[in-house]
């Protein structure tokens, strides 16, 4: 492999383990509804995981400044399992020590991965078997994120690992998102119905639930008795039609029959009454 060539490789190495890195963070954090505790446990994995990339990115650049370049690219060794192409490789093969190098450098990007992984995990209610399907998508995650930072040809057989790394990242982003909005709605959901309780809290708790019940039944036969007196004298007070009917005298001058409440002339000679 040659330096710019090396360099290619270095640079997609590093792109790809950062992919790597920033969904691995997510996947740690994936159900909406998780436990706000960290692991002790799984914090000494991280620091020792952190520090095993730290020094295996740290032997790697020390290697890289005593690596030897070849004088011209070196093609794919052939063996039972290799696809035998008509054109020379864009990126050549590495040497024994660039191979070294590169494996230190995905490894490296890797541990930090996990390193993440652990330091954001949290833990859930998620059943045994999910479990077992999100183990199984970090490892096949690990095994396309190593194909996919170790391209030569750059064809369709070659592009296939990167284009399954992406769609596999992608996927856990998508993943993440909906469980934040699911999270927020949820969160939502629980303010709206302990406002409602503490609503009815408001309304049900007046000042009236502190005042003796002996007191208020008092109170209310005492109005109720105001209420009955006080229709009492309007019925006496103010009589009805039937009873201002009733109520009839005779003229005193020509003797024919008058009501002497609403007239004060008769209505049969002119004289007034009173």
């Amino acid at each position: 492999m040659l330096a710019s060539q090396f360099f290619i490789c270095f640079v997609l190495i590093a792109i790809m383990g950062i992919i790597y890195i920033r969904t691995m963070m997510k996947m740690a954090v994936y159900n909406p509804w998780e436990k706000s505790n960290k692991n002790n446990v799984l914090k000494v994995f991280s620091i020792v995981f952190f520090l095993v990339a730290f020094v295996l990115l740290i032997v790697s650049i020390y290697l890289i400044n005593k690596m030897q370049i070849p004088s011209q690219t070196i093609g794919a060794q052939l063996n039972k399992h290799t696809i035998i192409r008509p054109y020379p490789p864009l990126i050549g093969y590495p040497t024994a020590q660039q191979n070294l190098i590169c494996a230190g450098l995905r490894t490296s990007f890797a541990f930090i991965g996990l390193g993440a992984y652990f330091l954001c995990f949290r833990e859930s209610n998620s059943t045994a078997r999910k479990k077992i399907l999100k183990f199984v998508y970090g490892v096949l995650f690990y095994v396309f994120y190593v194909n996919a930072s170790n391209l030569h040809y750059f064809d369709i057989w070659e592009l296939i690992a990167p284009i399954i790394f992406i769609v596999m990242s992608l996927f856990v982003k998508m993943r993440s998102s909906n469980n934040k909005v699911a999270e927020q709605d949820f969160s939502d959901e629980a303010n709206k119905s302990q406002e409602k309780k503490d609503a009815g809290m408001i309304t049900t708790n007046d000042y009236s639930r502190f005042m003796p019940k002996n007191n208020l039944i008092s109170e209310v036969s005492t109005e109720q008795n105001a209420q009955s007196m006080e229709q009492e004298s309007k019925n006496i007070l103010s009589p009805n039609e039937s009873e201002k009917k009733k109520v009839l005298k005779y003229c005193r001058h020509c003797g024919n029959s008058v009501d002497y409440l609403t007239d004060r002339f008769c209505k049969y000679c002119g004289n007034q009454l009173n």
